[in-house]
């Protein structure tokens, strides 16, 4: 008797995601050289555990294959669906394209969004906004500035002065290789000091 009761959730499910895809059959999204089409995800199997696993995942799929980008999610059981802005959507590229931003116009996505929750609320959902993912600090930019390398230099430097000084190699104790090194050192501390100022 209870599986029965898992199927017929199953079964509404996927009927929900075959209504969707008829309701969204026309709706594009251009983001740069991709089109992405509006997807309803339907449950895997027959059963939803008794709709502990009728989630269902609202995605943005790429024509001609790709990585599918998170819209939101409906749940069948407990008549909620939970949508994600473009914020959201865009902080979600940006992180899995390295940074790349989500190439959508707003509007156009917020116009698709109204359509979605469109379609939910005349089923019955409660529709709600998911809080977007904090966009990174700006520290951390600046923290990936290029450093490391001027540190090293310095290191590099007083390193290859020590092995020749340990391997009583006279060249290196001549006047002009002493002052070629002390150059160095010196340029390296001023462009420190001028990045450092700058900031």
């Amino acid at each position: 008797m209870s599986q029965a009761k898992y199927t017929i959730v199953a079964g509404q499910a996927v009927s929900l995601a075959q209504i969707f895809k008829l309701m969204m059959a026309k709706q594009r999204l251009e983001a740069g050289t991709t089109a992405y089409v509006p997807e309803l995800s339907a449950p895997d199997g027959p059963s939803t555990g008794g709709g502990q696993q009728a989630l269902q995942h609202i995605k943005l799929m790429p024509e001609g294959g790709g990585i599918a980008l998170l819209m939101g999610s409906a749940h069948m059981v407990d008549k909620n669906a939970e949508l994600r802005m473009f914020e959201h959507v865009d902080a979600t590229h940006r992180q899995r394209f390295k940074g790349v931003p989500f190439a959508c116009d707003p509007g156009k996505y917020e116009a698709l969004l109204e359509q979605v929750k469109t379609f939910f609320t005349q089923r019955g959902f409660k529709v709600t906004f998911a809080t977007p993912p904090p966009m990174p600090a700006p520290v951390a930019v600046a923290a990936a500035r290029p450093t490391a390398p001027r540190v090293s230099a310095v290191a590099s430097s007083q390193s290859q002065a020590r092995h020749d000084h340990d391997d009583g190699d006279e060249p290196a104790r001549s006047p002009t290789k002493l002052l070629l090194l002390g150059a160095v050192a010196l340029a390296v501390v001023v462009g420190l000091l001028v990045f450092l100022l700058k900031r």
